[in-house]
Parts: structure tokens; sequence; C-alpha cells
């Protein structure tokens, strides 16, 4: 693997010699390219808005939380609620995607 890509990270997808894909949403542009049966790219620019959000303030969020508890900091519940606001507005996103999926689904 660290042959392939020296940054040692995971995943990695060695497609060629001369093509080595090793960011997850690389690779999974890169398989959605080559089959999306779903249509999953249709709706493309809103999911890399949305994962760009959650990487840009949801991750550096969890990061402080888990810091905070680590270290037993005093800012653990504000880290936590920080966290639990992404994690709500995820929630709502997906009970309104199942919706949609429930009301558009036939029997």
């Amino acid at each position: 693997m660290l042959i392939a890509s020296p940054k040692g990270t995971v995943p990695i997808l060695v497609v060629s010699a001369a093509l080595i894909i090793d960011e997850s949403l690389d690779v999974m542009l890169w398989s959605l390219g080559k089959s999306d049966p779903d249509n999953l790219l249709s709706n493309l620019p809103e999911v890399l808005t949305f994962v760009n959000l959650y990487d840009r303030e949801f991750k550096p969020c969890i990061e402080r939380y888990k810091a905070a508890k680590r270290y037993h900091e005093a800012n653990l519940d504000e880290c936590r609620q920080a966290c639990e606001l992404h994690i709500h507005a995820l929630e709502q996103r997906l009970s309104e995607q199942c919706l949609y999926f429930l009301a558009s689904t036939k029997p």
C-alpha cells in the first residue's frame, strides 16, 4: 500500500500504474462514474455541498469533543452540543429522505 500511496491512508484504489486514487470521495466518484445504477451522480452538486459542510464544520467539532473527553476538559458539554447540532440536522435530512422514499415507492 505504501508503495502505491506514500500517504499511508485508506482507502486506496489502484486503477493502473498511472492512476492511483487515495481519497475516499474520489474513490466513490470514480466508482459511480463507472456504474451508477441508482443515478446518484444526478444530485452531485448537492451531495458535494453536503460532504464539504460536514468536512469543514462537523469534523472539527467531533475532534474537539473527542479531545475534551479524552483530556477531561471543562468544555466537554459545549463541544458535545456543537456536535449535536450537526447530528440533528443530519437526522432531519435522513428522515425527510426516508419519507420521500416511502411516499414514492409503489407497492
